[in-house]
């Protein structure tokens, strides 16, 4: 049964919003609204329309949630004790069930944080090759594991290296810094995958400064062409995410690393996007060439975030051809992604699924096209439909069709879907 958000309703009623006006101030449909309130979308708003909402009803991100899980809850302590009150919380939603348990959690790791601090070891090159360990088990769960199993976790891990750093000696700081710096940028990918690019900006600044100061060129040039990877999918334009590229190219000093691979591919697909098409196919080729350089363990790496396989160059074909309506060529590369994908993976293939949708809005039918997105995210997992690169990837789907054709009925449907203005965008 449908969860009637009856209170979401009554706290727009007393801003004098009606649900019509509601939406337009959020550049949503109005049905999108009448759905929020009636349970009709289940888990409500979309990440990146929440903030917008909440400032509008003038709640915090707590009290939203608070609205749309249309709980009355218990009115919060306010002890003067903070300390005693987060322990009276925890303990609260301990005996509250099972899904209320992760605020306790943290508290334990905060009490488990302050033990190890009061024991005083120095980091020991045994500690770090743990946290060389941990870091490359993250870099295959972000992107495939839900983000609320992952989160927890990774920001009680980044809280205890920033104290391990601290006590690193000299000669094993860098070792330390590598680990920060792959740390940080797997918190930036997960924190944008998730809604939050301010997050994840401030996280790549982190990333790049701790990539620096470990001296390895090879993380270097991958962290900054991770970070042009997440620009690449952030509006309005496709430059910042060109000049990061370029950055990354430069860092890796000539090596046949992932990250100038990476490099590479998001310059090529950068140029596509700027409609830069005879650049981008120029950018390929210089891909090809370094991919064929690559360790044969780099491209082995086929889960990894730090690894660089044929599935990754199949993808970059295939979004860059398919912005260039190179129609054959597109859906070559998409079948070839698609079959190298492993079977965990959702990101990559959904977005190659939505550029094929983008060949069908090329080949002249938009309404095909825009049933085609609507198909390939109404066909992923509940946790993977926020995901911001997926969401980012439709848009452009739907920016491809022509204007003309925009108030067709399933293109109509297509935008509410993603909740974007019902008119021309």
């Amino acid at each position: 049964m449908a969860l009637k958000r009856s209170r979401l309703a009554a706290r727009r009623r007393a801003l004098g919003f009606t649900q019509e006006s509601l939406a337009e101030r959020l550049g949503v449909h109005p049905t999108t609204v009448r759905r929020w309130e009636s349970g009709g979308i289940g888990n409500g708003p979309q990440p990146w329309v929440r903030r917008k909402l909440a400032e509008h009803l003038q709640v915090s991100a707590e009290e939203l949630e608070e609205l749309l899980s249309d709980r009355h809850g218990v009115l919060p302590w306010h002890s003067a004790d903070e300390e005693d009150e987060v322990n009276r919380r925890a303990l609260l939603k301990l005996l509250g069930g099972a899904a209320l348990v992760a605020p306790f959690g943290g508290h334990l790791e905060h009490l488990r944080r302050g033990l190890d601090g009061a024991l005083g070891a120095p980091t020991s090159a045994a500690d770090i090759e743990e946290w060389e360990y941990t870091a490359s088990r993250y870099a295959s769960e972000v992107g495939y594991l839900p983000y609320v199993q992952v989160l927890p976790a990774l920001i009680a891990d980044l809280a205890e290296v920033q104290a391990r750093l601290v006590r690193a000696p000299e000669a094993l700081r860098p070792r330390m810094a590598h680990v920060c710096g792959q740390l940080s940028a797997l918190m930036a990918i997960a924190l944008f995958d998730n809604g939050d690019p301010e997050g994840a900006r401030r996280y790549w600044r982190t990333a790049v400064r701790a990539a620096d100061e470990s001296g390895d060129a090879t993380l270097r040039s991958h962290v900054r062409a991770k970070r042009a990877v997440y620009a690449l999918y952030e509006p309005p334009s496709a430059l910042p995410a060109l000049m990061l590229s370029e950055e990354a190219i430069a860092a890796g000093k000539g090596g046949s690393h992932a990250g100038v691979a990476s490099g590479h591919a998001i310059r090529a697909q950068a140029l596509a996007l700027l409609g830069r098409h005879d650049e981008a196919r120029s950018a390929l080729g210089d891909l090809d060439e370094v991919f064929a350089r690559l360790p044969d363990s780099t491209v082995a790496d086929c889960t990894s975030e730090w690894g660089w396989s044929e599935q990754r160059l199949r993808h970059v074909q295939s979004w860059v051809h398919s912005h260039a309506g190179r129609l054959d060529e597109a859906v070559a590369a998409q079948d070839a992604a698609l079959a190298l994908y492993p079977a965990s993976a959702f990101r990559g293939p959904a977005q190659v699924q939505l550029h094929r949708a983008m060949c069908v809005v090329a080949a002249g039918d938009p309404s095909e096209g825009a049933r085609y997105t609507v198909r390939t995210l109404q066909a992923l997992p509940q946790h993977c439909r926020d995901n911001t690169v997926i969401h980012r990837t439709a848009v452009l789907v739907l920016g491809a069709i022509p204007e003309r054709a925009r108030t067709l009925p399933a293109v109509a449907e297509a935008r509410e879907l993603l909740a974007l203005p019902p008119g021309p965008s």
